[in-house]
């Protein structure tokens, strides 16, 4: 919650911050630094900022003066993140149960991997994880209790260009329940495939944005 007296970073105010949210002064100064990479020159819109002149002081139960903030002329460029259509996505799971699960979805994968080549599914990008395993480190997962496992789900993921192409994945899954890995643990089915958003960060000269853009205050 922002001071109604706060009129910007540049200068001073007084932010009062509700407990349950910043439990304590340094998780302020935390949350003011958060993504800052240069806090001599965090680069705004409107101002490059200098933090390194910032001072805070606690005034109060809950109070926060922030006091001192510098900065620069606004940049002569402007952030775009820009979105553009980066393919199609298919996907599927097969959920794999104890003992051996893991081996049982690598088995698996080995068998979708194969099939992908017999029937020419053209892809641009290919994801293969073991949901329970490594689908969130990856490569730095670590091996120990591999093998005792209580659940495995594997997840395979293509990047195709069109969603003809992405739907053939989902296609593979299915006969594995009777003809693959004993112990299927559940399956996620014919999963639609989906339009990809790729990001592309560049920068542009104020000038061409600002010419198209218009703010207008309402009052109600």
């Amino acid at each position: 919650m922002i001071n109604p007296a706060v009129t910007g970073i540049i200068g001073s105010g007084v932010v009062v911050h509700v407990p349950s949210f910043f439990d304590e002064f340094d998780t302020l100064r935390e949350q003011l630094l958060y993504e800052v990479h240069d806090p001599r020159h965090y680069m705004t819109p409107d101002v490059d900022v200098n933090m390194t002149t910032l001072r805070m002081e606690e005034i109060g139960l809950d109070e926060v003066r922030v006091i001192g903030a510098t900065g620069r002329p606004a940049p002569e460029m402007l952030k775009i993140v820009a979105g553009y259509e980066d393919g199609v996505m298919g996907q599927a799971m097969l959920g794999y149960a104890w003992p051996d699960a893991l081996a049982k979805a690598q088995l698996a994968a080995e068998i979708i991997q194969q099939q992908m080549i017999e029937v020419g599914l053209k892809t641009e990008e290919i994801v293969i994880e073991y949901i329970g395993y490594d689908s969130i480190h990856g490569p730095l997962a670590d091996p120990t209790h591999a093998k005792d496992l209580n659940e495995v789900y594997l997840r395979i993921a293509v990047r195709c260009a069109d969603k003809k192409e992405a739907a053939k994945l989902g296609r593979l899954f299915p006969p594995l329940a009777l003809s693959g890995p004993p112990f299927i643990g559940g399956a996620g089915g014919m999963i639609e495939p989906r339009s990809l958003l790729g990001i592309w960060p560049t920068l542009a000269p104020r000038t061409v944005i600002e010419e198209y853009i218009r703010v207008s205050v309402e009052e109600s």
